[in-house]
């Protein structure tokens, strides 16, 4: 098959773009793929079409204007906008520096849970929103600097650099908006994310669906190769490869990672240039022959303390041509306390300096169980922590992501999450040092939920940003079904004590807000009668108390509602009553789902929270190439 065609750019000096236009070839339109996953056959015929429309092309992948270049080093540091927060990266690129480096894009969260885009002129002092691109998850500037592209849910979108109040849709996904796009043609972007793998044009139209994966793509300007991961299940980590589009089996590997790799020309030293990565928690700048397609010496650290979410290889940086580097280092200001109804801290639980977003209580109240990120690590394991004796041990380890830590009902067993290269999957353990993590029947995504009073079935959603659904699990039979499986989102599923219902969270009405339905746990468990809704102004996330008697949630301000119930043979609900806020800044610690929890009277609530709200920032080096000499 021929190989992708990319005209060399040249770091140095500056020059307009080439002037002949490129061909455009419309490829014949490939069936997309099925929301669910389910695979489709590969389009060979469409791949080798444009690989050689490819090559016939000529065009510059990078607008290289006239932009400064920074030889000696300037460092500062940019906060996020005043009621917001910035959350690391998970399934997505979070901020990216423009390619001249005069301009940040970034996202922050509000209160709302939901993602606000803003640009910052790096030369002036205060950022502006971008009111058009509300809900942007991911983020990534044309070659030129001229656009920028975001994603909304399943919808790719783009603005002017000048942030203009509206917004042209490019393309509709089967899936989610893969975190970082890569131009193969002047009219070609390349997309791939897991199970989705596209080529969208960059003008909008119909996304072309392929059967090649390359994860975090990335164009080399030699016009052939492509840089991109893929994980080796033998390692249990991702490799870098480089190899030409349409041809995966004669790619080259380069290097091991824990996370996405990106190429930048060198500003110091014309013709050559460096890859950057993280791996154990350090911002690594390695040499690398561009030409040559290997690495010449070795990685030198530029900063640590960075977060990557293991199972995308998502990592905090961003580079541009002319010696800018953002990156945004992992906060471990977290703890978790005990609060009463007003929110007034009651009691610290463990120890300070976490990275933490979820705990959950156990039965009786003695013992917490935690999801707590370790940089070092690359992950996060799941911790248990003795109130009464004060010890605190590691229950599960890494690598991978542990998280969603569910209490069986006598206290002696956890249900969580474990992530590893690829979605979650559910497991069950014991506490005693003895005890081995058994593996439950998966699907493509679980994020355990919660664990009926019997202790039969188990609540699982399968997503826990868009498009998520609710399943049961029964331990005994070990069945799978379904109980929310529809185009709306549904999440945060959780038993009443008695077992007769459920609670959840859904987008059904355009907003997310909290229901209940009566619940029969048969031989097939199923929901049944009236969904009813208790909730007010949106919610985010819910619990049901121990007792029965209240139903509290977060809500869409942020502030923790509690709902009375009644829950004889005909459930009632009263009104929500406010009790506190809850800070975005300690709920964006980490980019998993944050989760609190209640004790069974509803006197206290168990809440990772941070001590200092304003310590959410980015970093910003000008000239970052010249700390390689200090090293």
């Amino acid at each position: 098959m021929a190989a992708v065609q990319i005209e060399p750019v040249k770091p140095t000096p500056p020059e307009p773009p080439a002037s002949e236009p490129a061909l455009v070839l419309s490829p014949t339109p490939v069936p997309m793929a099925d929301p669910k996953g389910r695979t489709w056959r590969s389009l060979l015929a469409f791949a080798a079409v444009t690989a050689v429309l490819l090559v016939a092309a000529t065009w510059t992948i990078v607008r290289r204007d006239a932009s400064p270049v920074f030889h000696s080093p300037t460092m500062f540091t940019i906060p996020a906008p005043e009621g917001f927060a910035f959350q690391p990266s998970g399934p997505r690129q979070a901020f990216a520096i423009s390619p001249e480096g005069s301009r940040l894009a970034f996202t922050a969260m509000a209160d709302d849970g939901q993602f606000r885009l803003w640009i910052r002129d790096l030369a002036s002092l205060e950022p502006r929103e971008v009111p058009a691109a509300r809900g942007a998850f991911t983020v990534f500037w044309s070659p030129g600097g001229d656009a920028l592209y975001f994603g909304v849910d399943r919808s790719l979108r783009r603005i002017s650099a000048d942030a203009g109040s509206s917004y042209q849709i490019i393309s509709d996904l089967p899936r989610r908006v893969p975190p970082l796009g890569t131009w193969i043609a002047p009219d070609r972007i390349l997309f791939s994310y897991r199970q989705l793998t596209a080529v969208v044009p960059a003008a909008g139209g119909r996304a072309t669906t392929l059967e090649d994966t390359y994860l975090w793509p990335q164009a080399l300007p030699d016009g052939q190769h492509l840089l991109y991961l893929y994980y080796d299940k033998r390692i249990e980590r991702f490799r870098l490869r480089v190899g030409r589009f349409g041809e995966p089996k004669a790619a080259k590997e380069i290097l091991e990672t824990d996370s996405r790799v990106t190429w930048v020309a060198s500003t110091e030293k014309p013709g050559s240039g460096y890859l950057l990565y993280v791996r154990a928690g350090s911002l690594l700048a390695q040499p690398f022959d561009v030409d040559g397609l290997r690495v010449t010496g070795d990685a030198i650290p530029l900063a640590g303390n960075m977060h990557v979410f293991q199972p995308t290889a998502a990592a905090d940086f961003s580079v541009s041509n002319n010696g800018v580097l953002v990156y945004q280092p992992l906060r471990k200001n977290s703890r978790v306390v005990w609060l009463d109804r007003s929110g007034r801290e009651m009691q610290q639980v463990g120890p300070d300096n976490l990275s933490v977003v979820y705990v959950r209580a156990s039965p009786d109240g003695r013992k917490i169980a935690a999801s707590v990120h370790t940089p070092e690590k690359g992950g996060s394991e799941i911790w248990v922590y003795d109130t009464q004796s004060k010890v605190n041990r590691v229950l599960v380890s890494g690598p991978g992501i542990n998280d969603k830590p569910i209490w069986s009902p006598n206290g002696t067993r956890l249900l969580y999450s474990h992530a590893l290269g690829r979605g979650p999957s559910l497991y069950v353990r014991g506490l005693m040092e003895q005890d081995r993590e058994e593996a439950l029947p998966s699907t493509d995504f679980q994020l355990a939920s919660d664990w009926s009073r019997d202790g039969r079935l188990v609540l699982f959603n399968s997503e826990n940003v868009i498009d998520g659904d609710v399943g049961v699990l029964d331990l005994k039979t070990r069945k799978l079904t379904w109980i929310l499986n529809s185009p709306a989102h549904e999440t945060s599923a959780m038993f009443s004590p008695d077992g007769k219902r459920v609670a959840f969270v859904s987008n059904n009405s355009g907003r997310l807000e909290a229901y209940v339905q009566d619940f029969e746990p048969g031989e097939t468990p199923r929901l049944t009668g009236e969904r009813m809704l208790i909730s007010t102004g949106g919610a985010q996330f819910l619990r049901w108390r121990g007792d029965g008697k209240e139903i509290c949630y977060l809500g869409a301000d942020g502030v923790v509602y509690a709902v009375p119930v009644m829950a004889g043979p005909q459930f009632r609900a009263g009104a929500p009553v406010p009790l506190f806020r809850i800070p975005v800044a300690s709920r964006t610690v980490l980019p998993t789902a944050f989760g609190f929890d209640v004790s069974a009277d509803g006197s206290r609530f168990l809440v990772p929270t941070v001590r200092d709200s304003q310590t959410s920032h980015l970093v910003v080096v000008q000239g970052w190439e010249s700390l390689l000499k200090r090293k």
